[in-house]
């Protein structure tokens, strides 16, 4: 069973998602609802994570949503979509495949 902290964080992340739905179903309106996750839970695990929007990959012709950096390096990506959005090889279209966006 998940930590109260981490029931809670989710909870207010799941208020602010379904709030900022109702004016606009785009993957910008999590956006912000998905930093502060982010950030809020890799600060109580002291890792103090730094988000880096639209991070280019030259070499992969993509640009994630962010960068996530720890301890002073990058450590992962996000990719944001909008709800309803096929996040599957077979649902992606022309656009997702070339730009990775």
């Amino acid at each position: 069973m998940p930590e109260e902290w981490i029931r809670a964080l989710v909870a207010d992340f799941g208020s602010e998602c379904t709030e900022r739905l109702r004016v606009s179903d785009t993957e910008a309106s999590v956006s912000l609802p998905v930093a502060k996750l982010v950030e809020t839970f890799g600060a109580r695990w002291m890792l103090s994570p730094r988000l880096h929007p639209e991070y280019p990959l030259p070499e992969a012709r993509v640009r994630p949503d962010y960068a996530v950096e720890t301890s002073g390096r990058i450590t992962g990506f996000l990719e944001l979509k909008a709800p309803g959005h096929d996040v599957t090889p077979d649902g992606f279209m022309k656009r997702d495949r070339e730009h990775g966006s």
